[in-house]
Parts: structure tokens; sequence; C-alpha cells
């Protein structure tokens, strides 16, 4: 409670004089001209100063602010705390939904204090009743932060920023910086991230960057690293799904219906090959067998066979028992096409997989959800 030493001088009025005998006297009109001060004079003088000394104490203590003598600088701090309170207690009482001492609130309720600042409102998250303080004795003073939680008697309230709010526990996109925070944990140190306002460029405690964190008792949807992916119905759960890359594996090909078909179109040949073959011994009337090897002269392979003579043999008339016959084995304008149909399975070896990206070309955002 407050205090105040501040005290009336000859509070009992004696020796002092009447308001009409002060009015007129000599002292008051032109101060005291001699050495001596008539008591009477300077009683009713002191008095006077005391009083409205004592007036702007007791409005000092009224508001919740000491009014002492001790020091003279606290003194002048308090004198211009407790105006500035009366001045914000008329102000609020001019307010829609002001804050107001010694009241109930609900949970969700939303009041504005004239000591705020005009980009703040306030949310109470506990119910409860409000302290009889003024709500700028509660406040620091400057604000910086965003989603301060401030205990006010019973109720426990938001310091929230207008135009910039959602629902608890609903991720939201968000544009801007992060500023990290730590805190120790059962002896480990834990790094979380809050936003910061994008307009008012201050901290917004009661957000986080949707991480998957717990911290302090506080968690986030993972929202890292996501695409969203709409839900196949109104009923349907929310939750996380696919990858950033995925593995090619034999499973995912259809393997059995692979083939393979060559053509091959490259045989047009013409060419001649001639020679002789001597034959001895011979009588003159002979013949000679389709199957005789006119080697070497031809080549490997060539028989006389290959002249597709009437009954296999080439006969000779009127050569003497020494002759040598010439042999002439062509192939003219032969086109000959030929195929190889060829046929099979691919087969992949399964520990040769490799991993491939199937994250397209995008905008990166951050999510930010409020934890209270």
């Amino acid at each position: 409670m407050a205090t105040t030493n501040i005290q009336l001088f000859n509070e009992n009025q004696n020796n002092t004089l009447l308001d009409n005998e002060y009015n007129d006297c000599e002292e008051r009109n032109n101060g005291f001209l001699g050495t001596l001060a008539r008591a009477n004079v300077f009683n009713k003088f002191c008095y006077q100063i005391s009083l409205v000394c004592k007036a702007i104490a007791n409005f000092m203590v009224g508001r919740g602010y000491n009014a002492n003598d001790t020091d003279p600088a606290e003194f002048s701090d308090n004198f211009r705390d407790s105006i500035i309170s009366a001045i914000t207690e008329q102000i609020n009482l001019r307010i829609p939904n002001a804050r107001a001492k010694n009241t109930a609130y609900q949970k969700g309720d939303i009041v504005i204090d004239a000591s705020l600042p005009l980009w703040g409102e306030l949310e109470c998250i506990t119910a409860g009743t409000t302290s009889d303080s003024d709500f700028s004795s509660l406040l620091p003073n400057p604000v910086q932060y965003i989603g301060l939680q401030i205990q006010d008697g019973g109720v426990l309230w938001v310091l929230r920023a207008k135009r910039f709010s959602s629902c608890k526990g609903v991720p939201i996109p968000f544009v801007g910086q992060f500023v990290a925070h730590t805190v120790s944990e059962n002896g480990t140190t834990k790094t979380y991230y809050v936003p910061k306002h994008p307009e008012l460029n201050l901290e917004m405690l009661d957000y986080r960057f949707c991480d998957g964190q717990t911290v302090s008792g506080y968690s986030t949807i993972n929202m890292t690293n996501r695409f969203l992916m709409c839900r196949s119905s109104a009923t349907a759960g929310n939750g996380n799904d696919g990858a950033d890359t995925v593995k090619l594996a034999i499973t995912h090909l259809p393997i059995n219906k692979f083939g393979l078909a060559l053509t091959c179109n490259d045989w047009n040949k013409k060419f001649s090959l001639e020679g002789t073959f001597t034959s001895t011994g011979q009588s003159q009337d002979h013949t000679h067998n389709a199957g005789e090897s006119i080697l070497p002269t031809l080549g490997t392979g060539i028989h006389l066979g290959a002249r597709s003579v009437v009954g296999g043999n080439l006969p000779t008339t009127g050569a003497s028992k020494d002759h040598t016959h010439n042999v002439k084995v062509s192939f003219k304008d032969i086109n000959i096409t030929h195929k190889h149909g060829i046929s099979g399975t691919v087969q992949l070896n399964s520990n040769s997989q490799q991993t491939f990206s199937v994250v397209s070309q995008h905008f990166k955002i951050g999510y930010i959800q409020r934890i209270y």
C-alpha cells in the first residue's frame, strides 16, 4: 500500500489570521518587510502551502504511488505517474471494452487499455478477477515484445497485436524474420524460433516456428520441408506423408514387358569368282562329278555343283586326257534381306539403387503457430 509522510503545518490552525484578516493584511499583499514576521500571518501562510502539498500527496497515495520526502527524484516520478494514471482511468471510462479494476473476465475476452501501445490489445487466457491496480503499473515500459503474458490479479492476459491473430494450434503461413531463443531443459539446451512482426519489428512470443519441437511445454506441428495437399474429405485426419526423395527399385519397373528386336538390311552383294582346274588321265569323253573340288584356285568351299548342272555332272566331250577346264562362278543382282528376332528380359541389380529428388522448383514459406 502506498504511503506518505507529507503533513499539514499547524493542523489545528492555532494563532492564525482569519480569512478576511489575511486577505487585507500587509504581509500577504507586500511580503515580509521587517526582520520579524507576525506569527499569526506566518501560520496562515504555512498552513495553506502545506494543505496543497498534503492534497497532492493524498492524490498520489490514492493512485497507488508513494509520496515521501526522502527521495525528491522518486517523488517527482511518482507524481507524474499518478497524473498519467488518473488520465488513463478517465480515458478508459470512455473506451468500449476497456479493462476495469476488480472485474471478472472469462477466457477469450478481449479488452484494451489506454496505457497499451496503439497496436496492442489484451486477450484473457486464464479467467479470473483483475486487481485493483492501474494496468499501467503492470505493463513494462517500454513494451519490447508482442505476446507478453501479464498477471493481473487472477486474470492472465496476453498482449496481442491487432490485425494479427489466429486460432491457437493452427499453423499459418508467414513471410518474415525469425529470432532464436534458447532454454535449458533437463540439462539440454534447446533452441526455438519466434517470428518478428513484419510491420512493428517486435518479437511475437505467442507464436513459434512450426518445426515439431516441444519446448517449455509448448508444441508445434512439423511443417518443415512439406508441401500442402488437400485432405480427401472433411472427416479425413491431418498428418504428414511423402518424402523429398525416392529410390527407383526393381518393383517400380514392368520387367516382363521389356524386349529387343533387331532388323538387318545389309545384304545386297554382287561378286564373281573365276579360275581353272586341270584334269589328267581322263578319256576323251568323260564327266566330272559335281562334288569334285576345284580348290584351291577358286577358294574354300566352292564346288562344281555351284553350276547347278542337270544331274549334277559336268559333261566333257572331245577333250584330251590331259586338259584344263575354265570355271566361272557368278552371283548377279541377288538382293537378300535377313532379319534377326531377339527376345529376352532386362534385369536390374537391386543393390545399385540411386536416390533422386522429386521436389520441383518452389518458393519457401515459413509456417508459424500460436502456442497460447
